[in-house]
């Protein structure tokens, strides 16, 4: 029987998880992707009563920069209507260097809302070069593994205690 699975030429039919994710294309976009499962979308509908019928999906962009985001409370946000066919989306940023989230989801009427599934959150790249300038060195040792800088300085530093500690 688990023959039959492996020599099998057909794929295996997966069902859609609500989700959304956002990845960092350049400084001035985003890539975003998405899959929804047609009875949230149904639920969300329903909860927007009358007006849901002809609901428009969207991609619900914040500027969540300097935020412990909760939904509500994000720098500004802007919507990119999208075709239910279409699973993803190029969306265009207006600052760089600055932190994104997403809700896919559907709007009624007006302003209302109804999420579906939030993003993670990004951070989109600067595009200019850093302005840090300070350099870090580590010691290597020929013949030695070296380790993180960072890890050799303590470790040397415990040692250093401990041979004083002794004393």
């Amino acid at each position: 029987m688990a023959n039959d699975i492996l020599d099998s030429t057909e794929l295996p039919v997966l069902q859609p998880d609500t989700h959304c994710v956002l990845v960092a294309r350049d400084p001035n976009c985003l890539y975003a992707y998405w899959d929804f499962k047609n009875e949230d979308v149904d639920q969300a509908r329903r909860q927007a009563g009358s007006r849901g019928k002809n609901a428009q999906l969207v991609l619900r962009m914040y500027d969540v920069t300097m935020r412990d985001f909760n939904g509500h409370n994000a720098n500004h946000a802007w919507d990119v209507d999208v075709d239910p066919n279409h699973r993803d989306w190029f969306v265009n940023l207006w600052q760089d260097n600055a932190v994104y989230c997403a809700e896919l989801g559907i709007r009624p009427s007006g302003d209302h809302f109804i999420p579906l599934t939030r993003s993670n959150v990004i951070h989109a790249p600067r595009k200019t070069m850093s302005d840090r300038s300070d350099l870090i060195w580590q010691d290597i040792d020929g013949d030695k593994m070296s380790k993180p800088y960072v890890k050799e300085a303590v470790q040397s530093l415990r040692k250093r205690q401990a041979g004083t500690a002794l004393k």
